[in-house]
């Protein structure tokens, strides 16, 4: 099967193959043989917004639309979303939903990885929040305001008559304790990065009285609050590390969110009950269950024969079978928070240091086919590195697939007979990467550069990138997690995960140190905006797609995929 993929994807890039020719073969269904990754989502209400911070939707880098506005009192439910209306018993208590990767751990400080996310998000709270349409709400928070003769201090009144899982009251002593420990991870956790790298503004937190605490900054930060929405600085319980050590999250969940934890069987399943106490009211599941299930097709399956009631990132092959059963339906969003492409280590590959090299590789790939025929029209070709709904976001131009130019690049480059590089990713993570790798590999051969596939399970690629030992160029999806350019431009920064094969640099890097610290939403929309261009002109990346996320969802069960991506049983009923 995987053999006949991979003709069929060499017939695409020699432009012999059609979409619905290539759908229709079916050979994108099975083991290793799904349409390309398209992940998964966010939920709420109006309230604070804050200085830089988009007022929700895209703003243009020309002029941001944000004004600051004081900060307003909760609403009282979060933003992530509220409980189905429609009264009577639910017609789903439990809830199941298949996805295809375990969770690491339980513990939000140790700045968890998009997959632990999925779970983690039920389990705790923040700060603040974003709502469905990436506007800034309370959360454990009920209003922010900026110091108005000390721009450098935050200060958040928190929500009272709150209480973790543990019977723990949340207050201003819990906010202090949870800062106290991402400062101190790398001597509490050996070989852990801390959440702290979110927040790296902040020089301390002082507690002003039981329900009130203060931010104090290392310079003015436009999006502190917003960045305090994203998951890596969901806040734990604080008796738990007191009583259990510094790795007493390790393999079990304390918060205050709408669900607590009962049950993990690694490599089975995380079992998860309501929280019928919860500051944002009684959740309508009173069950889920992660259950782990990494081949697409097989997720699919349980699906369709209802083992499970939602199925994450459905293969391409499956649609038109899930759209037609008799108890199943396809629910589609695009996602806000998420960009596919492929990192070039320009670091330390001689070749790719080369800016021409670069530019050759994205006009290369015709990403366009690629999406057409691989994904069926579920993405949106981009050179940006930020997504359209990211405040900050400016329309650059694409690069068009022009393989002459690419040729004439590399030649220019000293590169005309070409060269090799090794091409890592990691199948079945997002479903269909095989194919999508095989097609962006057959167009670089194409122009003269050779890949060579290295292939590893997630949790190893993952280490083998925080480890910096990706000798190549390394295929992916990077979440935006505040649906802000400043957050896609601090992942990109040299000791980042994200940001060592090729960081901002030069211009780039000064224009963002400016930005960072820019509290006029309009000047910091035109400084993104500058930042994204020079990026894409130096071709940073490999730039591919903005994905949409694709679920198979049980029929009957109210439930709207979000635009992070993320599965939130609250919203559901």
């Amino acid at each position: 099967m995987a053999e006949h993929a991979s003709r069929l994807v060499d017939r695409l890039t020699a432009g012999r193959l059609s979409r619905r020719t290539l759908l229709r073969s079916g050979a994108l269904a099975g083991a290793g043989a799904s349409a390309l990754g398209l992940l998964a989502a966010c939920g709420g209400s109006s309230s604070s917004t804050t200085p830089g911070s988009s007022s929700g939707g895209a703003t243009q880098a020309s002029g941001g639309s944000s004004s600051t506005a004081a900060p307003t009192q909760a609403s009282g439910s979060p933003a992530s979303g509220t409980q189905a209306a429609g009264g009577g018993k639910p017609k789903f208590d439990k809830v199941v939903i298949a996805e295809s990767a375990d969770i690491r751990f339980f513990d939000p400080t140790l700045r968890p990885t998009s997959t632990d996310a999925t779970i983690l998000v039920n389990i705790y709270d923040n700060l603040t929040q974003l709502n469905d349409k990436f506007e800034l709400v309370p959360g454990l928070s009920t209003k922010w305001e900026l110091g108005a003769n000390d721009q450098q201090t935050w200060t958040f009144t928190l929500r009272q008559g709150v209480k973790f899982h543990n019977d723990e009251p949340f207050n201003a002593d819990t906010i202090t304790a949870w800062y106290d420990r991402l400062v101190n991870i790398p001597t509490l956790v050996k070989d852990q990065p801390s959440s702290i790298q979110q927040i790296a503004s902040v020089d301390k937190v002082s507690k002003v009285d039981d329900f009130t605490v203060s931010f104090h900054t290392k310079y003015t930060d436009p999006v502190l609050p917003r960045n305090l929405a994203t998951y890596f600085l969901q806040v734990p319980s604080k008796t738990v590390f007191e009583q259990g050590g510094p790795n007493a999250l390790a393999e079990k969940g304390v918060g205050t969110g709408p669900y607590k934890f009962v049950e993990w069987v690694k490599a089975s399943h995380v079992s998860l009950e309501a929280n019928n106490d919860y500051w944002g009211g009684k959740p309508a599941i009173q069950k889920l269950e992660f259950r782990t299930i990494p081949e697409p097709s097989a997720r699919s399956a349980a699906l369709l024969n209802g083992e499970v009631e939602i199925a994450d990132a459905i293969p391409i092959a499956s649609l038109k079978q899930i759209a037609s059963s008799a108890n199943a339906e396809v629910r589609t969003v695009p996602l806000a928070a998420w960009i596919f492409w492929v990192q070039l280590n320009a670091r330390d590959i001689k070749e790719l240091q080369d800016v021409k090299v670069r530019q050759a590789m994205n006009y290369a790939v015709d990403k366009q086919a690629i999406i057409d025929s691989v994904l069926a029209g579920n993405a949106i070709n981009s050179a940006s590195i930020v997504t359209k709904e990211c405040f900050g976001y400016k329309d650059v131009p694409l690069y068009e697939y022009d393989p002459d130019k690419a040729k004439q690049l590399l030649k220019e480059a000293g590169y005309e007979n070409g060269f090799s590089v090794k091409f890592y990713y990691s199948p079945g993570h997002y479903v269909g990467d095989t194919e999508a790798v095989q097609a962006i590999a057959n167009y670089l051969g194409k122009v003269g550069i050779k890949c060579d596939f290295v292939q590893n399970e997630w949790a190893n690629q993952l280490s083998l990138i925080t480890n910096q030992k990706i000798d190549g160029i390394v295929y992916g999806g990077k979440t935006i997690l505040s649906i802000d350019a400043d957050y896609m431009f601090a992942e990109l920064q040299p000791k980042k995960n994200f940001g060592w094969m090729y960081p901002l640099q030069g211009k780039a890097e000064e224009l963002y140190n400016q930005e960072r610290q820019e509290m006029d939403p309009a000047k910091r929309a035109d400084l993104c905006g500058q930042i994204s261009q020079l990026y894409r002109d130096e071709a940073g990346i490999l730039f591919l797609w903005e994905p949409k996320g694709l679920f198979g969802v049980a029929k009957g069960l109210v439930w709207s995929p979000p635009g992070d991506g993320y599965i939130r049983a609250f919203t559901m009923s």
